[in-house]
């Protein structure tokens, strides 16, 4: 069974943004969001960053620099722009109430997706296997 798979948004999700100023320009993380994606990879997720700076290979490039300057270059299985039916959730700061911005509060968001996927698919261990319990 594959792994599922949870696309998260770069700017105003995981780090800060204040409009677009280029490609190149990517703002800090927010406080919190290293420790949300390690502990979505930790649900035995596939994490895909979905971003529209994804659209050209320079936007590619500076979020995977981004991103490994960050340490979450690790974490991270893929980074694109498009639309995918293999994604199980899309955490966005436009499409789900991550709480009051600037502090999202990720373990809100961890909660909500691991009650969307079901626990015994995020668990992980036995009762997150296909034979598992």
């Amino acid at each position: 069974m594959p792994r599922p798979v949870i696309a998260v948004d770069l700017d105003g999700t995981i780090a800060q943004y204040d409009g677009w100023n280029g490609e190149e320009e990517i703002g800090d993380p927010i406080p919190g969001a290293v420790e949300f994606i390690a502990a979505l990879k930790a649900k035995d997720v596939d994490v895909v960053i979905f971003t529209a700076r994804a659209g050209s290979s320079a936007g590619i490039d500076a979020t995977w620099k981004w991103l490994k300057t960050h340490g979450l270059a690790n974490l991270v299985d893929e980074v694109t722009n498009v639309m995918q039916y293999r994604f199980a959730a899309i955490i966005d700061d436009r499409a789900i109430n991550a709480g009051a911005k600037p502090s999202i509060q990720y373990g809100v968001v961890l909660s909500q997706v691991t009650a969307h996927i079901g626990a015994r698919v995020m668990g992980g261990g036995d009762e997150g296997s296909a034979s598992g319990g």
